[in-house]
Parts: C-alpha cells; sequence; structure tokens
C-alpha cells in the first residue's frame, strides 16, 4: 500500500512574522553600518603633549541641568568665537560616590590674552598621552566607562602610570577623542 505524502502548511501569519523579523533585523544593521558602528577603533600610544584649556570646573552631585548649563556655557564660547579650539571635558574621579568631578573647557588653538569672569586656565602637560579615536555617530559610540577601561588596561598591560584623569574631546566633525595622560 503506497504511503501518502502529508504537505505540511504553514500558517501565513508565520511566514509575515519571520519575513517582518528578517527586514527588520536587516534593516537594523543598514542603519548601525550606516551611523558608523561597525567601525574599529583601537588605543594609540603619543608623544608629550602640552595643552591650554579654559573653562569652568564643576564638582556636585549630577543634576542634569546644572552640568549641562557648564557645558552649554562653554559651548557657546566656541560658537561665538570668543575662543578658537575644541570642546574637552576633563574628568575626575569622584571624591564622594554620588558626586561628580568635571573640568568643561575649550583646549586652546590660539592664543588668549585675557580671561574674563569666572574662567580658569589650565595648562596641561605630560610626557606622553593613549588616545582612542571614535568617529561613528553618538548613538552607536562605546561608552566613555568603555573606552576609559580600555585605556586602563592597554596602559597596565604595558607598565605605563596614568593620571587619574581623562579627557574627553568633541572635534567639529563630531568625532570624540578620549585622552588619558601618562604620569
Amino acid at each position: 500500500m503506497p504511503q501518502q505524502i502529508r504537505s505540511m502548511t504553514i500558517d501565513p501569519r508565520y511566514k509575515y512574522y519571520a519575513i517582518s523579523a528578517v527586514s527588520l533585523a536587516i534593516i537594523s544593521f543598514s542603519i548601525y553600518f550606516l551611523l558608523g558602528g561597525t567601525k574599529e577603533y583601537e588605543v594609540q600610544e603619543s608623544g608629550a603633549v602640552s595643552y591650554d584649556i579654559v573653562g569652568t570646573p564643576f564638582k556636585g552631585r549630577y543634576v542634569a541641568d546644572s552640568a549641562r548649563m557648564v557645558f552649554e556655557d562653554i559651548r557657546s564660547k566656541i560658537i561665538n568665537e570668543d575662543w578658537k579650539g575644541d570642546l574637552v571635558e576633563l574628568t575626575y574621579p569622584p571624591e564622594d560616590g554620588d558626586e561628580i568631578n568635571q573640568f568643561f573647557g575649550v583646549l586652546l588653538t590660539g592664543r588668549v590674552t585675557q580671561i574674563e569672569g569666572n574662567y580658569q586656565l589650565k595648562k596641561l602637560r605630560a610626557p606622553g598621552s593613549l588616545t582612542v579615536n571614535l568617529s561613528m555617530h553618538w548613538l552607536v559610540r562605546p561608552s566613555r566607562e568603555k573606552i576609559q577601561t580600555m585605556i586602563f588596561d592597554y596602559a597596565q598591560a604595558r607598565g605605563i602610570a596614568l593620571e587619574d584623569f581623562f579627557m574627553q574631546r568633541y572635534l567639529p566633525d563630531n568625532s570624540v577623542t578620549i585622552e588619558a595622560f601618562v604620569k
């Protein structure tokens, strides 16, 4: 007696769900790729650095508006061309677990003859630095903490002693450079 061959039919809803899931995955990866999510980044060593930074320190509990106001004030100095340079953020270890300790400023490319108001000039000198350049869109950029850990691990593996702060430099092309300084 011949065996009957049964044809399996797949419910059309499941076909729709499968096609939708595959399409969504393709679209998501395409967006991730276009935003630069697949760009590689690595720690790079550089020689002696000498930076002049004009800005304002911020220490205290992180309240979205307070730190943001300091950041926007410094940013406006660049936009209004009061100071020529790149926007930077120095991040120090917190003295208290609930507080942040930062310095928002402009890494000067020219000379400033006069510093008005409550701004400070920091002269940053180091025999070398470790940097990571991130050129991808901020939506797909790795976190600052991940990059700082990457730099710290790189330094530890090579026996390089680092200062206890990091500098995040915001460049005009929307890329970011995170830098740690050699002691």
